[in-house]
C-alpha cells in the first residue's frame, strides 16, 4: 500500500534532531523532525539530587543506612528499585563520592591496630574500651567495624590504669 502512495521516503539524523522527509507520488512533500530519543544509560541516570543527598547522608551514615533513609523518605533508584546497600555502593563508586572510611580517615579517625599503641592495648581491646565509654568510635558498616577519635590523654591514662589493676587483680 505505502508503494502506492510514496515516491521517496529520506530520514536524516544530526546530534539532536531526526528528519524524515516524505514525498508523495502527487508531488507533494512532508517534512517531520522529532528530538533524538534518550539513550538507555540516559533514561537510567540517577537523579543528581539523589546523587547530592547519598553524599550528604555519607557523612553520617553507613551504605545501608543511606539505603533507608532515602526508602523512607519514599525516593526510588532510576530502575525504580528500593534503595539497597548495594545500590548505595554502585551509586558512590560510580559518582566518585568519598565513602564512609575515607570521609572519617581524613577527619583524623584511626582504626583498632592504630589506637592499641596508644592506649597500651591490644588490637582487639580497642572495642572493648569503645563499649566502656573511654573510647569514641564511630561505625563504619554493616559488620560492625569502628574507626576510633585518637584517645585524649585523659582516656589514655584511664584505660592504662585499669589495664594495670586488672593485671595486678589477676596475678
Amino acid at each position: 500500500m505505502a508503494r502506492l502512495i510514496l515516491e521517496d521516503v529520506t530520514l536524516k539524523r544530526d546530534q539532536t534532531l531526526i528528519t524524515v522527509q516524505v514525498r508523495f507520488k502527487g508531488g507533494a512533500t512532508k517534512v517531520l523532525s522529532l528530538p533524538i530519543p534518550p539513550t538507555v544509560g540516559e533514561l537510567r541516570k540517577t537523579k543528581a539530587e539523589i546523587v547530592a543527598e547519598i553524599d550528604r547522608l555519607l557523612e553520617r551514615c553507613t551504605d545501608s543506612e543511606v539505603a533507608a533513609e532515602l526508602n523512607k523518605k519514599g525516593w526510588r533508584s532510576s530502575t525504580n528499585q528500593p534503595f539497597s546497600r548495594w545500590i548505595i555502593y554502585q551509586l558512590r563508586t560510580g559518582h566518585k563520592l568519598a565513602s564512609r572510611t575515607e570521609r572519617l580517615r581524613a577527619r583524623g579517625f584511626l582504626n583498632a591496630r592504630e589506637v592499641a599503641p596508644l592506649v597500651g592495648t591490644k588490637p582487639l581491646l580497642v572495642d572493648y574500651w569503645r563499649q566502656q565509654g573511654l573510647l569514641e568510635g564511630i561505625r563504619l558498616n554493616d559488620k560492625n567495624e569502628y574507626l576510633y577519635q585518637p584517645p585524649d590523654a585523659n582516656a589514655i591514662q584511664q584505660i592504662k590504669q585499669r589495664t594495670r589493676s586488672e593485671n595486678t587483680n589477676h596475678s
